[in-house]
């Protein structure tokens, strides 16, 4: 794979703690409903694969993650000011993708409720976008967060999440 194969994601900012954390800061949503297995590292002009062993997001543009191998602060402090890119292929929003609101029109199916709606609407709230999810005419907010969203599959156009237990019986 060549470097137009993969988009820049953000960079590691500066370390977190003695144990060889890492915190990166992007520069877009492009990793947002990804499965967090792995990244690229641009090392002198190489991009070099990273597994991921424990992935914390701490803002909507920061996380905190701890890659396979880097064990101390010393290692960690090696990889600060560094790029870090992402396989266009394994991206959950394609390039057509790279904004929030194109997902409108995606069905969104809950772990356990089943099939909840389509999305309506994308409501931008600073650190807290909203879904806004058709559903029998009413409509259900729900958080656009990593934390809730299982799987954005864009060839299939459907959302998967794992909604908190009672938030749709609050809309219906």
């Amino acid at each position: 794979m060549t470097l137009s194969d993969y988009y820049l994601i953000g960079s590691i900012v500066k370390t977190h703690g003695n144990h060889g954390e890492l915190v990166l800061k992007f520069d877009n949503n492009l990793f947002f409903g990804t499965k967090k297995e792995l990244v690229f590292i641009e090392i002198n002009g190489e991009l070099i694969p990273f597994f991921i062993h424990e992935y914390i997001q701490r803002t909507s543009t920061t996380a905190i993650v701890k890659f396979d191998y880097i064990d101390d602060l010393v290692k960690a402090g090696e990889f600060v000011d560094c790029s870090i890119y992402f396989p266009k292929k394994d991206l959950a929003l394609s390039t057509q993708n790279t904004e929030e609101n194109q997902i409108i029109g995606f069905d969104v199916i809950d772990k356990h409720f089943g099939e909840v709606g389509k999305i309506n609407d994308v409501v931008n709230i600073k650190n807290n976008p909203l879904l806004v999810i058709l559903r029998q005419e009413k409509e259900i907010l729900f958080p656009f967060n990593e934390k809730f969203i299982e799987e954005v599959d864009n060839v299939k156009k459907l959302v998967k999440v794992d909604m908190p237990e009672g938030l749709i019986d609050l809309y219906l």
